[in-house]
């Protein structure tokens, strides 16, 4: 294969925002469920593909298809906190806010639709003047406190008449019912998209209890208001469609009494053998040919490896390198596209025609650090200790265990200063409970069977079974 592909495949990004989605982006499946408003949420683990979804859509803009991409990534959230509506319960207290959001982007959206009524456009162009793009703090601000101090087109709302003040409690509830109602009054038929993305930025101040309350009643606020808007304005050819992305650790910790109901406008991220091969084919051959047709996976996979076989263990049978990386993955594009952008790059650099099993295999540690710090980001805000954690799990040097063997583990380094029990959040047993909700740790049947939960979603870890931890780490925590 020639050095460009390789070159190619070596700079694929693990981020999708980073990415070129025009040339790599997958049309999965289930895409039509988004794109045409059935699913208004989309949950997955991190690494699924959400944001990758956000940047198709908004890349996917018409003459009669608006998108407003809002990116938390690195948003202050706490300048949010402040701007609760006491009218509503605790856990509902940002709906007003996020339905100010959500009206302020369409409205935005609506002023560069030369369909809509030119009375109304210049009015909501001199609201939301066409901008470069801005940070979605500036964004906000701007909304909330640029004015005009003119009555709505007759709806009894005025705009404030601050321009420069910083986000405020004051004033945008005013302006909320005004803005509802030129929506309702004047939106067409177009498709107007409002996504909502990098919403767990936030997540890593969830340690502290006031904070992650806050964190919580402001996602299932906007889950709230989202659904809301939906039932309220898609009457009469309307169709306006939020869509929240959210991780489903943190979907799973929402509690309102409407869950139930979001399941029909639902869209789980998952990934199985036939899609997965079906993405990678489609992603190398776009990087052998932006422009040339998808070509089947065993001839698009053989583009990059040979297809010699590797033994993962001495007493399991012989696998493809595709399946022997399935084990070591969460069955998730992003730790594909990882390893086999690591191949690629040592095959450019070794003047390799294809990656064999030695070369293929040389690259496991590398990706092992990488899903093993991948788990230590996620496992932060809820396991402080995450770091003396692994160290407790990496000494032990064998991949299945007992209860009592992580325990006498933990005693040992204590007793060399390498852990501090002090610093323990939990006991042992809540805490491999933690572990296997993140598929750091599983159970390993009598038959050789390994159960994870993002594989068997209603299992659950039994601690006196076998403990196994994820293949994936095995290199990172020294296990051969």
């Amino acid at each position: 294969m020639s050095a460009q592909f390789f070159s190619t495949v070596a700079e694929w990004k693990r981020e999708a925002a980073r990415e070129n989605s025009e040339k790599y982006f997958f049309p999965f499946r289930d895409l039509g469920r988004v794109e045409t408003g059935e699913s208004c949420f989309v949950i997955g683990r991190k690494g699924t593909g959400k944001t990758a979804i956000a940047e198709h859509l908004e890349g996917q803009s018409g003459h009669d298809r608006f998108c407003e991409a809002l990116s938390f990534k690195s948003f202050p959230f706490h300048l949010l906190y402040a701007l609760k509506d006491d009218g509503y319960s605790s856990k509902s207290k940002y709906i007003s806010l996020w339905k100010f959001v959500i009206y302020s982007s369409v409205c935005k959206m609506m002023a560069k639709n030369e369909a809509i009524d030119s009375t109304v456009r210049d009015l909501l162009q001199k609201k939301f003047p066409i901008e470069p793009k801005e940070q979605l703090r500036s964004v906000l601000a701007s909304w909330i406190t640029r004015s005009f101090g003119v009555q709505i087109l007759g709806t009894g709302g005025t705009f404030s008449t601050s321009k420069a003040a910083p986000i405020s409690n004051e004033g945008w509830h005013k302006e909320l019912t005004a803005l509802s109602e030129i929506v309702r009054a004047h939106l067409d038929d177009c498709q107007y998209l409002i996504t909502f993305d990098a919403l767990d930025d936030d997540y890593q101040e969830m340690l502290n209890a006031d904070q992650r309350s806050f964190y919580l009643s402001l996602i299932t606020s906007l889950f709230k208001a989202i659904d809301d808007v939906r039932n309220e304005i898609n009457t009469n050819g309307r169709r306006l469609f939020p869509i929240a992305f959210l991780r489903d650790d943190i979907f799973d910790q929402l509690e309102d009494s409407d869950r139930n109901k979001w399941e029909d406008i639902i869209l789980r991220l998952t990934w199985n053998r036939d899609s997965l091969q079906r993405m990678l084919a489609h992603r190398l051959s776009r990087a052998e040919n932006s422009n040339g047709p998808i070509l089947p996976f065993d001839e698009a996979w053989g583009l990059l490896f040979t297809n010699q076989l590797i033994s993962p263990e001495s007493d399991s049978p012989k696998l493809t390198m595709f399946f022997y990386l399935m084990q070591r993955t969460y069955n998730r594009p992003r730790d594909f596209i990882v390893y086999l952008a690591r191949c690629a790059k040592v095959a450019a650099g070794k003047g390799l025609a294809r990656v064999d099993s030695k070369h293929f295999l040389m690259c496991e540690p590398y990706y092992s650090e990488y899903f093993r710090q991948e788990l230590q980001d996620e496992l932060t805000p809820v396991v402080p200790d995450v770091i003396q954690v692994f160290a407790a799990l990496s000494n032990m040097a064998r991949a299945s265990f007992t209860l009592e063997a992580y325990i006498d583990s933990v005693a040992k380094l204590s007793k060399s200063g390498a852990y501090d029990p002090k610093k323990s959040s939990f006991p042992p047993e809540k805490l491999m409970q933690i572990l296997f909700l993140f598929n750091v740790v599983g159970n390993r049947t009598s038959r050789g069977r390994r159960i994870f939960k993002f594989a068997d979603p209603d299992e659950n870890l039994n601690l006196n079974q076998a403990i196994t931890i994820h293949p994936g780490l095995w290199k990172s925590f020294n296990i051969n």
